[in-house]
């Protein structure tokens, strides 16, 4: 699945004009699909959009590739084309703000997902899904705080990789931290560092590991830097033995990962991408239905994604298939 809709993200980012024509003929509303980056959790709630959607919109899709100058250019393109709708993850309440107000005195209907624009949020956009990130750090956390105990006697020292541009990303530090603290772990954070990519992660997590030879668990902010710093750790014997990673977020290569031994991913907990565009469609549908959207953010509960729980990991992978 997942493979087909990156082939169906790839022609749908080249084809705007087609697409924009294919509208004018059935005269379908058209919804712009603005995803920050074509990771797992993003792909997931595109599909799940388009899947909620039907045959009654007409979906383009645009991938940013976490670049602010690309979604500004996009931005001011779809306001002069007086897109019907936008559903958007933007890059930072700040930076967005000024193209974003742009497309909607243009006359464009916006939906927020994941990310949207802080305070200025319900003056600009109709509504806003999100996933509760504080509650995903605090659920691993929460799961993270009794395998310490049960198998570090309530002392950690802790590597973080975390993604902290974001405020999401910040809000899952703080509950992942806060659980721990809750739990009774005794935590060390002798070194910190920004990456999302999952080479760079790697890098980083090398680097640490050198330098910060005490560390003997890991957290990564994201998919991609869970992704490197498990690498990583699989890439050194020594570390292998000692160090144990929780992560956020999930992907079939963390699923994967979650199943092979040695054990270095323990548990990850991972955002619900078609529940979160499901979502996003029904406030799309209740704007072209001319009905208000009652509650402004919606937000979308975590899943544990545990090696002890093979149950949910495998249902997990089915669905991507």
């Amino acid at each position: 699945m997942l493979k087909r809709i990156g082939q169906a993200l790839c022609v749908a980012t080249f084809a705007f004009a087609a697409m924009a024509g294919n509208a004018l003929a059935d005269d379908k509303p058209t919804v712009v699909f603005m995803l920050l980056h074509a990771d797992a959790y993003m792909l997931g709630v595109e599909h799940g959009f388009e899947e909620a959607a039907g045959d009654n919109v007409n979906v383009e899709v645009a991938i940013i590739n976490d670049d602010p100058a690309r979604e500004a250019q996009l931005l001011s393109q779809y306001a002069a084309r007086q897109v019907d709708y936008v559903v958007a993850s933007p890059t930072s309440p700040e930076g967005s703000l000024a193209s974003i107000r742009n497309l909607v005195n243009s006359g464009v209907k916006v939906v927020c997902f994941n990310t949207c624009l802080g305070d200025a949020s319900e003056s600009l956009v109709e509504g806003f899904v999100a996933t509760d990130h504080y509650a995903m750090g605090e659920e691993i956390g929460k799961y993270a705080a009794k395998w310490i105990n049960d198998n570090r006697d309530g002392k950690a020292t802790i590597g973080i990789v975390h993604c902290n541009t974001y405020i999401e990303c910040q809000d899952r530090e703080a509950g992942f931290k806060k659980a721990l603290a809750d739990g009774g772990v005794t935590a060390a954070y002798p070194n910190e560092q920004l990456a999302l990519a999952p080479d760079k992660a790697a890098t980083i997590t090398e680097n640490m590991l050198t330098g910060n030879p005490d560390i003997d668990l890991m957290w990564g902010g994201s998919d991609g830097s869970t992704s490197g710093i498990t690498t990583a750790v699989g890439n050194d014997p020594n570390w292998t033995k000692r160090i144990r990673v929780f992560g956020q977020d999930i992907s079939p290569e963390l699923a994967k990962r979650l199943s092979e031994t040695p054990p270095i991913l323990i548990a990850t907990a991972g955002q619900d991408g078609p529940g979160t565009g499901k979502a996003a469609y029904d406030m799309v549908n209740k704007l072209m239905n001319g009905e208000k959207i009652d509650q402004f953010k919606v937000e979308i509960g975590p899943t544990v994604f545990a090696r002890d729980n093979p149950e949910v990991i495998e249902e997990y992978l089915a669905s991507t298939n």
